[in-house]
């Protein structure tokens, strides 16, 4: 995710090395169970910021990527699927409103803080004011709008290097809306468990089906398709960010 830019807005400056680390440790656990927060962790670590307010950069960044996703597929659908889009469209706006709502609880909270001393009880509810606080200070309209931006980039680098691993797969058929779609469909299932379940195993699933209902792709060229995805995704990470964080941890 690019939390950096996120994390400006913040005042949560951070050195490149730290942000490298925070990074690379992220991108290793972000097939894990709530692994995308790794990177708050490593930062809360580093005494350069709160856990709870850099965790507002990431469940903006995470916020934004759906709503980039359930936008795309409530314009483009999935035949065979047609509830979808309607789904798509319904989903997109109860996040808006849920985020409004939300918002409104951190002077509710704050009392609740002071009502309770248990050293764990006190701190769980103050890192939950500092997300709170960071996702007031990250709503506005002009931050939300770049980060849209960017969050738009990556997904469509992810569908073209998909797109990619597709073709070399034997599917010379398989072109950047069917990539970007059938991706899609997984990752909004996945986003909306905010983290809960893994991304291995539940993506290729959601995907292969998704690439069967929708452009008639064999349930095994889509199972192909997803593993070679998988394994060409993750041999990447692992290769391009074990080494930073193997040369940055004790630094």
């Amino acid at each position: 995710m690019a939390v950096a830019p996120v994390l400006r807005n913040l005042g949560a400056e951070a050195d490149w090395r730290r942000l490298a680390l925070a990074f690379a440790v992220g991108e290793l656990a972000l097939t894990l169970p709530f692994g995308l927060f790794a990177q708050n962790w490593v930062l809360a670590r580093t005494g350069r910021a709160p856990f709870g307010e850099t965790a507002a950069a990431t469940v903006v960044m995470l916020l934004v990527e759906i709503v980039v996703v359930l936008v795309f597929l409530a314009v483009v659908g999935i035949r065979g699927w047609p509830v979808v889009r309607p789904a798509a469209i319904v989903a997109a706006s109860g996040l808006c409103v849920l985020m409004a709502f939300v918002l409104h609880f951190e002077p509710a909270a704050r009392r609740l803080a002071q009502r309770f001393r248990r050293p764990l009880l006190h701190g769980a509810i103050t890192a939950s004011i500092d997300l709170l606080c960071g996702l007031r200070r990250l709503s506005h309209l002009h931050v939300l709008g770049v980060n849209v931006v960017i969050a738009g980039a990556y997904l469509a680098a992810l569908a073209l290097a998909f797109m990619a691993v597709g073709r070399h797969v034997g599917l010379e058929r398989f072109g950047f809306l069917m990539a970007a779609t059938t991706y899609a469909f997984a990752l909004a299932v996945v986003f909306l468990t905010g983290g809960l379940v893994s991304q291995i195993g539940t993506v290729e699933v959601l995907g292969m089906s998704a690439a069967q209902a929708a452009f008639g792709i064999s349930y095994a060229e889509g199972l192909t398709l997803m593993l070679a995805f998988r394994v060409v995704w993750t041999g990447t990470m692992w290769l391009c960010n074990l080494p930073i964080v193997a040369l940055l941890w004790r630094a």
